[in-house]
């Protein structure tokens, strides 16, 4: 059993933290920490491969305390390419899910500041204008009307911002 879950089992589970864990896309966001006690072999399912990235992880310490002296450049390319390939299988087994890019994860229990984090996230991915145009069907004609005027809009706004930064650049140089 990893740290990590010894930790998260510490947690005491808020009526809040539960109802945020059971809504929406915030579910995988906080179900391990503030989801109520659920039963062994749900809890098992979801702490086994970070029991497993944490063993790896140790095993791998242990194993290059235990290799100090033969510090040679083969041997460090082969540890450290070893290393990432362990860690990047458990990374795709853990975050591979629709929710992965409109997640946030909770530092130190600090949800405001998880949710601003998450805020960003949904606005940099548009994903909120994506749901209001989706609420109703866009016919063909104003639908690309709108997108070749938002194309020239950012371009024009590119373009703005490039003489800017020229103009910045010259009187900068004392013309």
């Amino acid at each position: 059993m990893s740290f990590l879950r010894i930790l998260s089992s510490r947690l005491a589970p808020s009526p809040i933290l539960s109802y945020l864990a059971s809504a929406g896309p915030l579910h995988r966001l906080l179900a391990t920490s503030a989801a109520p006690k659920a039963d062994q072999q749900t809890q098992d399912t979801i702490w086994n491969p970070v029991d497993s990235a944490t063993r790896q992880v140790s095993e791998k310490i242990t194993h290059v305390a235990s290799k100090g002296a033969e510090k040679t450049p083969a041997n460090l390319w082969k540890e450290q390419s070893e290393y990432t390939r362990l860690q990047l299988a458990d990374m795709e087994r853990i975050t591979n899910d629709p929710y992965i890019g409109r997640s946030a994860k909770v530092v130190d229990g600090d949800l405001a500041d998880a949710f601003k984090r998450l805020d960003m996230i949904l606005a940099r991915n548009k994903v909120r204008k994506q749901l209001k145009l989706a609420e109703r069907h866009e016919k063909k004609g104003p639908k690309r009307r709108r997108l070749e005027s938002e194309r020239w809009r950012r371009l024009f706004a590119h373009e703005v911002r490039k003489n800017v930064q020229l103009v910045t650049k010259i009187r900068r140089r004392g013309a």
